[in-house]
């Protein structure tokens, strides 16, 4: 049904035409050359026929996500004895809990070459709506309550326009950022202009 939701805000023009970086990052600059929106050219034929399927891949994604967690917890993938969720990073999580997953895993923003998943580039988000880091200096990359997850364009207008936010409540949302990752989970995600995908 969300899946039906995305393609039809973006067929309906909803969508207005036009990261996480690594870990030291400051400036929230996708890691992929060209990625930003001044001075670029118009997308291609070719690329504008991409951007509905690269969010529709992007939309699943976040979702194996969002079940890759739970898979990881539940089943105490990295065997520490504490049910946890993964949160230092998406290539860690899909080492532990979807290893066919390797296209996903390359699309990692926190990798020194990122190579995009259709388009995309995902990241874990580092703080949550109070401000607060998920990650705690003593749990090493594990949360036992919460995570969040950002999708966004490798090169916005060209190979996806609409960034992705996901939680462990599986609340997914979606707005354009100009293609700037996200890194802390919004406080009030409909009033700062996120739309909900149910």
């Amino acid at each position: 049904m969300a899946a039906r939701a995305v393609l039809r805000m973006l067929a309906l023009g909803f969508v207005i035409i036009g990261g996480c970086g690594k870990a030291d990052d400051k400036s929230g600059a996708s890691p992929i050359s060209g990625s930003g929106t001044k001075g670029k050219a118009p997308p291609t034929v070719e690329e504008a026929q991409d951007i509905p399927r690269n969010t529709l891949r992007a939309f699943t994604s976040m979702k194996m996500l969002h079940n890759g967690e739970y898979g990881f917890k539940h089943g105490d993938e990295d065997k520490n004895g504490i049910l946890d969720f993964w949160i230092a990073d998406v290539a860690g999580l899909i080492k532990h809990a979807m290893p066919n997953q390797k296209e996903l895993a390359e699309a990692d923003a926190s990798r020194p070459s990122p190579k995009p998943d259709q388009g995309y580039l995902f990241c874990v988000m580092t703080l949550d709506e109070d401000g607060n880091p998920y990650e705690r200096a003593e749990a090493r990359g594990r949360n036992k309550n919460r995570f969040a997850f950002c999708g966004y364009p490798a090169i916005h207008g060209k190979t996806g326009r609409l960034t992705l936010i996901i939680n462990q409540e599986n609340l997914l949302f979606q707005k354009d950022t100009a293609g700037k990752p996200i890194k802390a989970w919004p406080r009030n995600p409909e009033s700062e202009g996120w739309k909900i995908l149910d």
